[in-house]
């Protein structure tokens, strides 16, 4: 496949899902969580901005947060998703390696970074779940993507989520393999990525949605 679009996220999340899984989509609903700051390395971004979609960045990081509501229009959500909502954990915030900050608890590469003598904020965050979230933000029940890096907590998040309740998934991002039997036992289905060759992303489809041809 050849495209002249600008595409954001570093493994081609974004066009995974608007070349492949939903060729042409417009007015989707995404989600995104471990948001950054709705530019770099966005999953969804460019669904927004060319294909009309709408969604729900969720980003801890008090300043990446300010920042999405700056340069994105999608609604925002600064709590940390989890297993229980209205708690208060310790969130590790890494400066010079944002994009491996996570819950401290979870954080899958916190151990190592601090080998690395990096700097290491300790922030303290509430948390909410999965389904609290959408209900809130009166999220339709059709979400068409959600695109899931929070570095290490993705079990916890969604194995509290009811994957047969109020709300339907079409596809999935999730960075990590942790989630695997969750979502076999929810019904849904691995797929490739054709844009990027890294084993460490799993990519999701619900069981009604169609595998994509080419």
């Amino acid at each position: 496949m050849t495209s002249i679009a600008k595409y954001y996220h570093d493994l081609g999340n974004d066009r995974w899902i608007a070349e492949f899984v939903f060729p042409g989509l417009r007015d989707g609903y995404f989600i995104e969580a471990g948001a950054t700051n709705g530019i770099n390395g966005s999953g969804t971004i460019h669904l927004e901005r060319e294909l009309g979609w709408k969604g729900l960045c969720v980003e801890v990081i008090p300043r990446q947060f300010k920042q999405i509501g700056k340069f994105r229009n999608c609604q925002v959500d600064n709590r940390a998703l989890w297993n229980k909502s209205g708690e208060t954990l310790q969130f590790s915030f890494f400066p010079e390696r944002s994009g491996r900050s996570g819950l401290t608890d979870q954080n899958v590469h916190a151990e190592k970074l601090r080998a690395e003598g990096t700097k290491e904020d300790i922030l303290n965050v509430q948390t909410v779940t999965l389904a609290d979230l959408l209900m809130e933000h009166h999220v339709p029940p059709v979400i068409d993507y959600i695109c899931l890096d929070i570095e290490g907590a993705e079990p916890e998040v969604l194995g509290a989520f009811d994957f047969h309740g109020s709300h339907t998934i079409r596809a999935i991002s999730i960075e990590g393999h942790a989630c695997d039997e969750i979502m076999k036992a929810a019904g849904y289905r691995a797929i490739e990525n054709p844009f990027t060759d890294v084993t460490f992303e799993t990519y999701w489809l619900h069981p009604e949605t169609p595998t994509p041809t080419s």
